[in-house]
């Protein structure tokens, strides 16, 4: 009768404590879930804000400084340093937004050697040391607890990040002290600056057009860097299928167009096609055609059951963050390879 009667308890004891890891496990995973449909969001929200600025202000300080303050809200930034290296391979500070920390007797000497240096105009590869040295890398270096690593300061966590464009180490964005409930960034802060620094890279080609070359040099410069764009938004070529064949072509009325295709594998079963055109040509639309295409691609995998609900967060995106006289017409299919069947939005 006792040994049933501990048999009973210790079987009670393992279900217990068994369904507390499972409730643990599923509260981490919303918590995972939570966290990546917020990171998405925040991506969503730069790219529209920092699409629809440009060429809106003729001062390109005045505008990376405003790029600089979508990056510095979109990671919940105490203050945000942009870096362009010039052509002798020094890194020019192009934008900085926020507050930077007050250096004192007691700072660090990471920390006031880290401050110091940022509060600098220019920075030169191979004649810095310490943290700068790193900064300057084309590799993501990350600090996330700096006072454990360099003892207590008005330096909290550091994140810096390379600006690419076909492998071309552009710049750096470095970003310090969250301002969020905790002032430390993670693992998943590092990627979506990752993400955000593509597209300040593509800002600072704006700039370097505007600011090396004469009004008739600019446009064709700008028409080559659209062409570039637009060529960048349509896959090299359709996706391969085992019971289904994908052909796609698309040809500009004048050097560049509003019009793109794009596929997406949003699941190992479900791809998405799209195709939309954007209004007018040129420039505008091409660079209207890179925002629809940026924010469906941030919303794919978060609606890839409801087409109706992602067709309704693009046309609320570019509904807020474009005039009256821009649209796009937009088609998608979400093609099931495993069931073969096909949904049209």
């Amino acid at each position: 009768m006792h040994f049933a009667l501990i048999a009973i308890s210790v079987v009670g004891v393992i279900l217990l404590v068994r369904q507390l890891y499972l409730q643990r496990q599923f509260t981490l995973l919303e918590v995972q879930k939570s966290r990546a449909v917020s990171d998405r969001t925040e991506l969503a929200d730069f790219i529209n804000r920092y699409s629809s600025s440009i060429g809106y202000s003729h001062d390109t300080e005045e505008w990376m400084t405003q790029v600089a303050g979508f990056v510095e809200s979109a990671m919940e930034a105490r203050a945000v340093w942009i870096y362009r290296f010039n052509p002798e391979g020094k890194a020019d500070l192009v934008a900085f937004s926020g507050r930077c920390p007050h250096i004192d007797s007691n700072t660090p000497r990471q920390a006031r050697s880290l401050l110091r240096a940022l509060s600098q105009d220019q920075l030169i590869p191979g004649e810095e040391s310490g943290l700068i040295s790193q900064i300057l890398t084309p590799t993501s270096f990350y600090k996330e607890d700096f006072e454990a690593c360099y003892g207590a300061g008005p330096v909290k966590s550091l994140i810096a990040v390379p600006m690419m464009i076909d492998s071309e180490h552009m710049g750096i964005i470095c970003v310090l002290n969250r301002t969020g409930p905790t002032p430390f960034y993670s693992s998943e802060d590092v990627f979506l600056l990752e993400s955000l620094s593509s597209q300040v890279a593509l800002g600072l080609t704006f700039v370097q057009v505007y600011d090396e070359l004469g009004r008739k040099q600019r446009i064709e410069q700008e028409l080559q860097l659209a062409q570039s764009i637009q060529r960048s938004l349509l896959p090299l070529d359709p996706p391969a299928q085992d019971n289904y064949c994908i052909h796609a072509d698309c040809r500009a009325a004048r050097e560049v167009s509003g019009d793109f295709y794009d596929f997406i594998q949003v699941s190992e079963n479900l791809m998405l096609a799209v195709i939309a055109d954007a209004t007018g040509k040129g420039v505008p639309a091409c660079m209207l055609a890179a925002m629809c295409r940026s924010i469906v691609r941030t919303n794919a995998e978060r609606f890839k059951e409801d087409l109706e609900g992602l067709m309704k967060e693009v046309n609320r995106k570019l509904f807020e963050d474009t005039d009256y006289a821009q649209f796009i017409t937009l088609a998608c299919l979400l093609i099931d390879s495993k069931d073969n069947t096909v949904e049209y939005a």
